[in-house]
């Protein structure tokens, strides 16, 4: 193991073009200060790089260092492999893409990519990310030149991304962000998400007001065992969410998932929003064994341009099964803050396996909802199913639990 620093020059702390492998080590502390639109502060790879056990955190770049992060930056034709490790912390830049690039082939398992100034990006690449979590990036979309900051995980171009037992969550875009900007998951490519939390990821202070969408897709997805809930809130103006935003000319295939939230009806000056689940202007592919919306809201608001499949389970006050979110999965109430009303949001918890998930109450709808085909596990391992059918949702409810 090792620990690298550096503050000049155009390139990182580590620069690979060759093969290199670490283990145990830490590029922590790094900065660059002056102009250039090519700095970063971290590691920099066009060969071929595996790591493991690396933390690579609290690297810096000026203000004026564009389109390169201070975390991790994957060249295009690189290959970067990276097991149990942690990119955090990571500041700068006007981009907010401070966290992971990736521009060529990239796989993580059991990666933290937290509390970062953006998460993850893919420019085009292949990234493959399996039992990690993306959780506490920020960012400013008022700053960004791109138009789209989601700073959870963004595909941009022609990416290919594929998520497997992925947590996403408490992610956020705040002071003046744009209209496409995304507190979770933003897709123009095509992905894949398996078995994955997206939970309580949120937008705030725009002056003109919040509207957003915690999943945005523009590409072709495909949304299978997954849990969506609880994301979107606004402090100012009013707090308009479009949950998962399928966009024209995009395609959505959706398999035994739970999606619904948002989590308040006002927002902090007490104007009355649109609380959307899902709204659709594309394809929708596919649509069978989800569970959609709570009885907070119609079918009307809680889906627009949708209409469910046979056997999807509706939860809204009007739809097949009415059901109210804490029902539906395991809640929790957050106190008011500064700019912020009280509100209700899923409960991210350890409930075993590498990352947090949100759990089923007993009586939940989502329970044997599923039908019998469906992925053997769930997002902790549990085979699947444990009852006559298959649990909806990333988590599967064990007898006794």
């Amino acid at each position: 193991g090792f620990q690298a620093y550096s503050t000049g020059g155009d390139f990182g702390a580590v620069v690979n073009r060759g093969n290199m492998r670490l283990e145990n080590s830490s590029v922590t502390g790094n900065y660059k200060s002056y102009y250039s639109s090519h700095a970063m502060a971290g590691i920099d790879n066009s060969g071929s790089l595996q790591g493991v056990g690396v933390t690579v955190s609290n690297n810096i770049i000026g203000v004026y260092s564009a389109d390169m992060p201070s975390g991790v930056l994957n060249r295009s034709d690189a290959t970067l492999r990276l097991w149990g490790s942690e990119i955090s912390g990571n500041l700068g830049g006007i981009e907010g893409n401070n966290g992971l690039v990736n521009r060529g082939r990239a796989y993580l398992e059991r990666v933290d990519i937290m509390n970062n100034f953006g998460g993850v990006f893919n420019y085009g690449g292949h990234l493959e990310l399996a039992e990690s979590s993306v959780s506490g990036n920020t960012a400013s979309g008022y700053l960004t030149s791109k138009g789209i900051t989601s700073k959870g995980i963004s595909n941009f171009d022609t990416g290919t991304m594929i998520l497997s037992g992925v947590t996403v969550s408490e992610n956020v875009v705040f002071y003046l962000a744009r209209y496409e900007d995304e507190g979770g998951i933003y897709n123009a490519g095509d992905m894949i998400i398996t078995n994955s939390t997206v939970a309580n990821n949120r937008r705030r202070e725009k002056l003109t007001g919040c509207l957003g969408a915690v999943i945005e897709n523009k590409g072709n997805m495909v949304l299978q065992s997954s849990t969506v809930a609880t994301n979107g809130i606004c402090d100012n103006s009013y707090a308009d969410s479009l949950g998962v935003f399928n966009r024209a000319g995009a395609t959505l295939s959706m398999f035994q998932n739970v999606i619904t939230g948002p989590f308040v009806s006002t927002d902090a000056t007490g104007q009355t929003v649109t609380e959307r689940v899902l709204t659709n202007e594309g394809t929708i592919l596919a649509s069978e064994y989800n569970l959609f919306g709570d009885s907070s809201r119609l079918s009307s608001v809680a889906l627009v341009g949708f209409t469910p499949g046979p056997t999807d389970v509706v939860a809204t006050a009007d739809g097949t099964d009415p059901t109210r979110l804490g029902d539906i999965i395991e809640i929790e109430s957050v106190p008011a803050t500064s700019g912020l009303p009280s509100f209700t949001q899923a409960r991210l918890a350890d409930n075993g396996g590498p990352t947090q998930t949100v759990a089923l109450p007993l009586n939940s709808p989502a329970i044997d909802a599923g039908g019998t085909d469906c992925l053997p596990t769930d997002q902790r391992g549990v085979a699947r199913p444990q009852g006559d059918a298959c649990d909806i949702g990333a988590y599967e409810l064990e007898p006794g639990a």
